[in-house]
C-alpha cells in the first residue's frame, strides 16, 4: 500500500478518536503522531479498530508519569472483557527516549520466545504538569504549565501468550530498561575518564570517541 493509504489511516484514526471521545483532545492529537511511521503493510482498514484501541490503551498507560519512571503493560485483549480483540498480545512501554532501548527489549522478548509482529516506536514531545499528568503532545503546541520531554512510546505486537506470563514479561522489561538508563546516564562520565587516561594513545582515543559502549562507572 502507498503513502496515501497510510495518511488516510492516520486521518481515520484521528476522526475515530474525535467521534468516540470528543472530550479527550489528547487522544486525537496522539494517534496521528503515534502511528506516523506505521509500515505500509500494516495500514489496512481491517486493522483500524485494533490500532485505535492499542493507541487508546497506550494513552491510558501514559496519562501520569514521573521523570525517570518506566511504565510497562502487557495486554492480551479479549472482546468481551476489554472491548477489543487482537490475535496477538501487545506490549506497551513508556520511558525517556535513549539509545539501545528497542534492541534491549527485543532480547527480553527473545528470552521469553515471543515473536514480534509489529513494532511502533514513536518519540514524542510530551508536556506534563508538576504532578506528571499529561497535558500536551508535540512541541508545536506546548503547555505553559509543564516541561517538554522527549519520551519513547513503544508498542510491540507479539505472539499471543498466556496472561499468566504477563507479570514476568513486564518485570523483565522494566529491569532491562532500568539497566539501559544506567548505561546511558554513565556514558559521558565513562567517556571522559577514558579520554583522561588515553593521553597520546591513539587506540584508546579511538575507542573513546563513539567506538566503544561503556557499561558502568
Amino acid at each position: 500500500m502507498g503513502h496515501n493509504d497510510v495518511a488516510d489511516i492516520l486521518s481515520d484514526l484521528e476522526a475515530l478518536a474525535n467521534e468516540r471521545r470528543p472530550d479527550d483532545a489528547l487522544l486525537g492529537s496522539l494517534l496521528p503522531q503515534y502511528y506516523s511511521e506505521l509500515p505500509d503493510d500494516d495500514a489496512d482498514d481491517r486493522r483500524r479498530d485494533d490500532l485505535y484501541a492499542a493507541g487508546a490503551a497506550h494513552l491510558q498507560l501514559g496519562r501520569r508519569r514521573q521523570p525517570g519512571e518506566i511504565l510497562v503493560q502487557m495486554l492480551s485483549p479479549e472482546l468481551e472483557r476489554d472491548g477489543w480483540h487482537s490475535p496477538h498480545s501487545v506490549l506497551l512501554f513508556i520511558t525517556e527516549d535513549m539509545p539501545f532501548l528497542v534492541d534491549t527489549v527485543r532480547l527480553v522478548l527473545d528470552r521469553h520466545d515471543l515473536g514480534i509482529h509489529l513494532l511502533v516506536h514513536p518519540t514524542l514531545s510530551i508536556e506534563r504538569d508538576a504532578d506528571g499528568v499529561l497535558t500536551g503532545i508535540d512541541a508545536h503546541t506546548p503547555s505553559t504549565a509543564g516541561t517538554s520531554v522527549i519520551e519513547a512510546w513503544t508498542q510491540i505486537e507479539l505472539d499471543r501468550c498466556d496472561p499468566a506470563i504477563h507479570a514476568a514479561v513486564e518485570r523483565d522489561v522494566v529491569a532491562a530498561i532500568a539497566e539501559v538508563h544506567l548505561v546511558v546516564d554513565d556514558f559521558v562520565d565513562m567517556q571522559a575518564l577514558l579520554l583522561a587516561v588515553a593521553g597520546d594513545d591513539a587506540l584508546l582515543s579511538w575507542l573513546a570517541t563513539e567506538h566503544l559502549v561503556m557499561l558502568a562507572s
